[in-house]
């Protein structure tokens, strides 16, 4: 293994190289778009794991107010023991969500980053419609237009 080290070491020093890549390595089109597709797909993917992480949350909120209920309203014990399993499913089902979104989410940018996309930029469809050339139509109210609401005063 030292040996294949120190071979290409002085491999590259004969070319005049560094040891390190020079050049970047070329991506044609199509593994580009892959790759875009594939940070595309798997951001939906995060999304919806977004929604039962939330859900989880949820789940904690319930076994609360289920142990509160036990607690200050006298309610039956049954009350109790399941807003302790709520709470322990719900916030294990929370932690494992939150690591998977969060090296999801590096992962998405480590992708993005890779093809050349700056993935801290924010593009809104108004600046979409921006690029394209289209002025951006602010939205009038029914009362500007006339239709509906108070009578204009004069």
């Amino acid at each position: 293994m030292a040996n294949d080290k120190s071979r290409q070491h002085k491999k590259t020093a004969k070319q005049g190289g560094t040891g390190a890549s020079d050049a970047k390595p070329t991506m044609d089109k199509a593994q580009r778009e892959a790759l875009i597709d594939e940070a595309d797909k798997q951001t939906r993917a995060i999304m919806r794991l977004e929604v039962y992480k939330r859900l989880s949350y949820s789940v904690v909120a319930v076994g609360a107010l289920l142990i509160y209920s036990y607690v200050f309203q006298h309610a039956a014990f049954w009350t109790y023991a399941l807003g302790i399993v709520c709470i322990v499913f719900g916030a294990a089902a929370a932690i494992v969500l939150y690591i998977g979104v969060r090296n999801a989410k590096k992962n998405v940018k480590r992708i993005l980053e890779a093809v050349g996309v700056d993935p801290d930029a924010v593009r809104t469809k108004k600046d979409v419609r921006a690029e394209a050339g289209e002025k951006s139509k602010p939205a009038a109210s029914n009362r500007a237009k006339g239709k509906g609401g108070k009578p204009k005063s004069k």
